[in-house]
């Protein structure tokens, strides 16, 4: 099959899309049908552009009716090939040519709703192990495992395996697990060691706050064991860490040494064994019910439809029929496929007559998408050497000798040819007076002056802008440097984020995705213009329009005669009550796109700064309104013009409200090394030098067995290692982090991620056409440009250092010299800011008006007194009539205590959890005797008079929420008694002194309890049957009526 397979290495620059084209119309030449051509690649510009590409050369050779004749093919990204193959050979392979493809984004959504129930039931069993081995997201875990499973067509049957095999992996890497009874006896052990270090701690004559520290933390995991919970296997670890100083160090060494022996404890082995299973037989079984759903509803996601044409392809009636049609497949950026689009297309070109294949091993970045690096190069190495293109277009000589020097040692090392990295430069050659290659050195120890460094080096070009000559992409004629020629590539998006806005308070425009749209003025306008279409009584909406189109005395017209009489103000009001009688007949969308003509917000906005990212901020609100009906459609929900109001909300509230980027040639450039594949810029900084690798092999991989690359089968041996850490926050667990890092997993792991920072800084060095800047501190403590160190020549020798010492320098990489220009800079200062304008709220009338809080607390409601009358009821003599503890303290010890008591709990069980109770709080009057009468006596009293029947359920710490009017509350209720008639509400409290000292007491808790009644019978509809305050300590049940 590889005979027809013409494999083409494309470095960056070499010109691509150029080399498709020509390629194309010269097998038309030898006979290709232009609709017999399959053409992919992976962005929907990119296929436009082809598409664009493939038609204009054959118009240009007067070959107009093959150029028509292109649009017979399938020529787009790959889903939309799929797509198109599917709709067309529906009823061949049983399918319907209607289903709908579900939104990009949008299958989580249907994934949730799809597993809910398998989800739920699986959690009783997971969420106790989530909790003991500190893993979050464990649903995220299982999206993660079905959608790697699918895009690399691992069956249900092989998920089991891969449960299997990631728990034996793993296990080989802990010690062997103690019997369990000595694991039992181990947990005792503990617990009394615990006890004995913290009533040891301090040793005589130890004052040091280290060892006060020590001993806190022993009593917070104490608390933890006294609450009943199990400690997590990252407290066993701590427990064998925590220490003292030297006087006390001899105190917690037998606590160290039992809590060290934690890996070797079956419960762990048990735990983490379960965990790993459990995931896996939920995903297998998850992944059943989500394509079951999605079949019922006729929904197909973006994998099913590689799936489905992958078996389409492999049906012989359908294949017998491609072959006739098609004749040459051209798949663009080939080393971003994931492993079942390589299936699907190693599978086409045994259908063609001609296969090319156009990529580049270097560029592939997108590891966390789907791709796999490691299997395109096992399909380059079974199909053999390709053709490389051998010029650079796009970048100065002096630049593309540099990156072939630097990525051809470094390449090297990984065993990529030479011949496949290096790269002559075909753009002439400028002159400038600064060299193309530039080093800034930060006088600075940490990121905000790093950031305030960067940006006064941009502001340093930017002033002395004509001096450095840039060749124009377009005209290729040398012209002056401007700010959108200038494009900062960082790490993440929370470093393009502070990047970006150090560059606006400096008053230098950065364009960046942002979020913030609906905040926006121009989208304020048309969503109140919006709202006012909705609802003629909606004011906020009213006042929202009169403040953005200035309306004189609006404010006072409002106090005087009310928001209707605003509307007289403007004709825009009219013109929205007018046409609010149309909206029955209109989409979401169109009712939108009404709100902006009506309010004429295109012309406001070109009336406003920047006009070009007001005008495109409002598309972009429309695209968001657009997606609403598409997520609509396929949630299959009733789409309404509301519930696009309702959808913006949530959009902000997610931080998800994505603002149009800004363009321009006044807007420096800020975004991710990832994004910036596939754009140049003339001149191209690259942040974060210091940038290490993360030697980590936890969590969900694909690995494949070590038999031999099958390109008739090339997902074949293919499996899902999935490890948990289960060690929380820490990062290093002694013993275990080694045997981790020297087991060859780790090894491969670390390999894979110098292979993947390798190529994205060839993808970042790449980008720039007349001048790279490498931006990194100066040489201190760490490494500041770990980044390029960590990569070495043939000879072991690190490839280059960046030069220090201010000044134009010669930097040797490879087998040439390079001139250099370092500049040391230090923070800068803040810039000039964009003027603010100013507004003045009208002056107001002589008029005070008062407002109810947002929010009320129940505990400081009041009730008229003579509203209210008590009863009260001897429980027993009191337990304490004074006392020198903590109030605050006591409180806590009664309210913790009766939270956890139940009735059927054994005494000594009861009386242990006293005692560690009031330990923890160092209380000295109130005893575990007295708590254990206190919960005694309540019981035999609620068993008596509140509820002798014995048909109600105690809940304690029962949270209550409500709403009065605008007003929001909430609280817990100590106690609650569940009755079939309704609620009996018990409040503790541990207030001392003599009945009318208390009866007082009881009237300023009355409040409370009334608030507390109200919601309850405002949530189930039912009378209540009692509120009791009981005064634990005075031995009284205070009936409030």
């Amino acid at each position: 099959m590889s005979k027809n397979i013409k494999l083409i290495s494309a470095s960056a620059g070499s010109g691509k899309t150029y080399s498709l084209t020509e390629l194309f119309v010269n097998n038309i030449d030898k006979g290709v049908r232009p609709e017999g051509v399959v053409a992919t690649t992976f962005t929907k510009k990119a296929a436009q552009e082809i598409g664009s590409r493939f038609r204009s050369k054959l118009f240009e050779l007067n070959r107009t009716e093959e150029a028509q004749r292109v649009f017979g093919g399938y020529i787009g990204t790959v889903n939309s090939v799929c797509g198109a193959l599917l709709k067309d050979y529906a009823f061949e392979v049983g399918q319907s040519p209607t289903v709908e493809v579900l939104p990009d984004g949008e299958d989580g959504a249907v994934f949730r709703v799809a597993v809910s129930q398998i989800i739920g039931l699986r959690a009783k069993r997971i969420v106790p192990l989530v909790r003991s081995l500190e893993i979050e997201g464990w649903e995220d875990i299982v999206k993660d495992i079905i959608d790697k499973a699918r895009s690399n067509a691992i069956d249900r049957k092989m998920m089991l395996e891969s449960g299997r095999c990631s728990w034996e992996s793993l296990q080989k890497l802990l010690p062997e697990p103690i019997p369990e009874a000595e694991g039992e006896k181990l947990d005792s052990e503990i617990v009394r060691e615990l006890e004995r270090a913290i009533a040891a701690l301090p040793a005589d004559g130890d004052t040091t706050k280290g060892t006060l520290k020590a001993k806190k933390e022993l009593q917070a995991i104490r608390r933890t064991l006294y609450r009943g919970g199990v400690p997590h296997w990252s407290t066993w670890s701590k427990l064998s860490k925590i220490s003292p100083t030297k006087k006390s160090a001899h105190e917690v060494e037998t606590l160290h040494e039992l809590a060290g022996q934690f890996l070797a404890h079956p419960r762990f082995h048990k735990e983490v064994r379960q965990f790993i299973t459990l995931l896996f037989d939920c995903a297998s079984e998850a992944a059943g019910l989500y394509q079951q759903y999605k079949r019922v509803l006729g929904l197909i996601d973006f994998t099913d439809q590689e799936a489905l044409a992958l078996q389409m392809v492999e049906d012989k009636a359908v294949a017998s029929q491609l072959q006739e049609r098609l004749d040459m497949v051209m798949v663009d950026e080939f080393q971003d496929t994931s492993p079942i689009q390589l299936a699907l297309f190693l599978k086409l070109s045994k259908l063609v007559k001609q296969s090319i294949w156009v990529g580049d091993q270097k560029q592939s970045i997108y590891g966390f998408r789907g791709s796999d690096p490691a299997l395109m190069d096992a399909v380059i190495e079974a199909l053999g050497e390709p053709e490389t293109l051998p010029n650079s277009w796009r970048s100065q000589p002096a630049l593309v000798d540099f990156a072939s020097e630097y990525f051809a040692a470094a390449f090297g090392q990984f065993g990529l040819p030479e011949k496949r990295v290096r790269l002559t430069s075909k753009v002439t050659a400028t002159k400038p007076k600064h060299p193309h290659l530039k080093c800034w050195r930060f006088e600075s120890k940490n990121k905000t002056n790093d950031t305030l460094c960067l940006v006064g080096g941009i502001q340093s070009l930017l002033d002395n802008a004509s001096e450095y000559v840039v060749l124009d992409k377009i005209t290729r004629k040398e012209r002056t440097l401007k700010a959108g020629d200038i494009a900062v590539l960082c790490m993440t998006n929370a470093d393009c984020r502070d990047v970006a806005s150090v560059l606006e308070e400096h008053g230098i425009r950065s364009a960046i995705p942002r979020i913030g749209l609906m905040l926006r003025p121009e989208v304020v306008l048309v969503m109140a213009a919006y709202r006012c279409l909705l609802s003629a009584e909606d004011t906020l909406a009213v006042a929202e329009l009169a403040k953005i189109f200035g309306l004189e005395d609006w404010f006072t017209v409002a106090l005087g005669k009310g928001m209707g009489a605003v509307k007289d103000l403007h004709p825009m009001f009219a013109r929205l009550d007018d046409a609010r009688q149309e909206l029955a007949s209109l989409t979401p969308s169109e009712v939108l796109d009404l709100a902006i003509d009506l309010s004429e917000a295109n012309r406001m906005a070109l009336g406003w700064d920047n006009p070009a990212l007001r005008l495109a901020n409002l598309d972009a609100l429309r695209g968001h309104a657009l997606a609403y009906e598409s997520t609509c459609k396929s949630r299959r929900c009733a789409c309404t013009p509301a519930g696009l109001v309702h959808h913006f909300h949530q959009l902000e509230k997610n931080e998800s409200d994505d603002q149009a980027v800004g363009v321009g040639d006044d807007a420096v450039q800020v975004l991710t090394y990832h994004k910036s594949k596939g754009l140049e810029w003339p001149v191209v900084i690259l942040t974060r030098l210091d940038s290490k690798g993360r030697k980590n092999p936890f969590g969900l991989s694909i690995q494949s067995s070590d038999a031999q690359f099958d390109l008739d089968n090339p997902l074949a041996g293919r499996w899902l290692r999935y490890w948990p850490w289960p060690f929380g926050a820490q990062k290093k667990i002694a013993d275990f982090s080694d045997a981790v890092d020297e087991s060859d997993i780790a090894k491969e792991a670390f390999e894979q991620e110098r292979r993947e920072r390798l190529r994205l800084l060839y993808v970042g060095m790449t980008r720039a056409r007349d001048y790279m800047i490498l931006a990194a501190r100066e040489e201190g403590k760490g490494s500041p440009t770990a980044w390029l160190d960590g990569y070495e020549n043939a000879g072991g020798n690190q490839i280059m250092s960046l030069p220090e010492i201010p000044g134009v320098s010669q930097i040797e990489v490879g087998k040439q010299s390079f001139p250099i220009e370092t500049v040391c800079l230090t923070p800068t200062e803040e810039g000039e800011q964009a003027a603010i304008t100013q507004s003045y709220a009208p002056v107001l009338p002589d008029k005070t008006t008062h407002h109810p809080l947002a929010r009320f607390v129940p505990s400081s409601d009041t009730i008229d007194e003579e509203k209210v009358s008590v009863e009260f009821f001897e429980l027993g003599s009191p337990l304490l009539t004074k006392t020198t503890d903590s109030r605050v303290a006591q409180g806590d010890a009664v309210h913790a205590f009766l939270a956890v008591a139940t009735p059927d709990q054994d005494d000594a069980v009861l009386k242990a959890r006293g005692e560690r109770i009031v330990s923890s709080l160092g209380l000295k009057d109130l005893n575990a005797d007295m708590l254990f009468e206190i919960h005694h006596r309540l019981q035999a009293f609620i068993t008596k008079t509140i509820d002798p029947t014995g048909s109600s359920e105690i809940l304690t710490e029962w949270p209550i929420h409500l709403k009065r009017g605008l007003q929001k509350g909430s609280g817990w209720i100590d106690m609650l008694s569940r009755q079939p008639d309704g609620d009996v509400i018990i409040d503790h409290k541990t207030s001392l002194g003599d009945k009318a000292q208390l009866e007082k007491k009881a009237m300023g808790y009355a409040g409370q309890l009334a608030t507390y009644c109200e919601a309850l019978e405002t949530a189930t509809r039912k009378s209540n049957q009692g509120m009791w305050l009981h005064f634990a300590l005075a031995g009284l049940m205070v009936k409030i009526n």
